[in-house]
């Protein structure tokens, strides 16, 4: 036999017990979320004034990059926030004076949402306390640097998301509660929304209509609204269009809002379609009142920002209520 021939063999098992025995192995995610410097949010939420928002330089809670870092074939996962001041520790309604019912202080949290291809990780930092989805984790604070450790719940997840959030809250009376506030990336305040039912029948012309909310008015006209209806059609555009789905199963319909520069953001809206009746809803009066769909934008980006200080608002006063039930048991 021809010598090469007979080194065939041995050499194709040899390749064979190598793939086996070789572990499946996933490249490094190193990914960097970086943000504008003072950019920070400020609100005094019960002060008589026009501008209830405007931003400014706060170093403490200016997020300037944030840093996830997931190594092969290991669960562990590791989060790097950097501030552009000092990482603080105050909580000062941590243990208040119970015979002191004018209770003053400032509290300072660090907040991270990652989202991977298996699970979201709600990461929160107050006062040299550390918890990833309510279990404690550990962390290390140097200077400007926080540094997360914890575990995901499998070495494969891969990396979708991740959003930074920093709060000050000073109280200095009941009545002047200052609040700053970071997000980065800035992004993730551009919002899109759909407006559409919920159930619909084959062959009906269902309408829908999308909006977003442009929280800190970062976004440049004009829009492009795109849809796709998950059913294998060609993707719509518009901001209000209707749509015929053919077959009786749910559907996930997804907006993309995107503006001049880049800017965009996603919205999910899950329509379940039946068989129902074979008549055609073409004349719905309801319908018709998508036909002023030029305005809403206008009304949107005029509003959400009252909308936004309303909801930071409405959450500073319920925990100062909370706080004040609890010191008077």
């Amino acid at each position: 036999m021809n010598p090469i021939k007979k080194m065939i063999l041995p050499i194709s098992v040899l390749f064979l017990i190598l793939a086996i025995c070789t572990p499946l192995t996933m490249a490094d995610e190193n990914k960097d979320i970086t943000d504008d410097t003072d950019d920070v949010i400020y609100t005094n939420a019960l002060a008589e004034t026009e501008d209830m928002l405007e931003y400014v330089s706060r170093p403490n809670v200016d997020i300037v990059k944030i840093t996830y870092i997931h190594s092969d074939n290991s669960e562990e996962a590791t989060l790097i926030l950097e501030v552009g001041g000092i990482i603080e520790n105050i909580n000062d309604f941590e243990n208040p004076d119970l015979d002191d019912l004018n209770i003053t202080g400032r509290t300072i949290t660090y907040v991270m949402d990652l989202e991977t291809s298996k699970k979201t990780y709600s990461i929160e930092y107050l006062n040299e306390t550390c918890s990833v989805n309510g279990e404690t984790a550990s962390f290390e604070v140097d200077g400007s640097t926080l540094s997360i450790t914890f575990n995901l719940t499998a070495f494969n997840e891969t990396f979708v998301s991740l959003i930074g959030y920093t709060t000050e809250f000073e109280l200095a009376s009941l009545m002047d509660m200052k609040i700053y506030m970071d997000v980065a990336p800035n992004s993730a305040l551009f919002i899109a929304t759909i407006d559409a039912d919920y159930t619909g029948e084959v062959n009906e012309q269902i309408s829908f209509s999308g909006t977003y909310d442009d929280l800190l008015e970062l976004s440049t006209g004009p829009y492009t609204y795109t849809w796709d209806w998950d059913d294998g059609s060609p993707d719509e555009t518009g901001q209000n269009p209707t749509h015929t789905f053919n077959t009786p199963i749910p559907y996930n319909v997804t907006l993309t809002i995107e503006d001049s520069s880049g800017l965009s953001a996603s919205a999910t809206h899950r329509i379940t379609i039946s068989e129902g009746s074979s008549s055609s809803n073409n004349g719905n009066g309801d319908n018709g009142d998508n036909g002023d769909n030029g305005d809403d934008s206008s009304d949107d980006d005029g509003s959400s920002m009252m909308l936004f200080v309303g909801v930071v608002i409405v959450i500073v006063i319920i925990g100062v209520i909370a706080l004040l039930v609890v010191i008077r048991r």
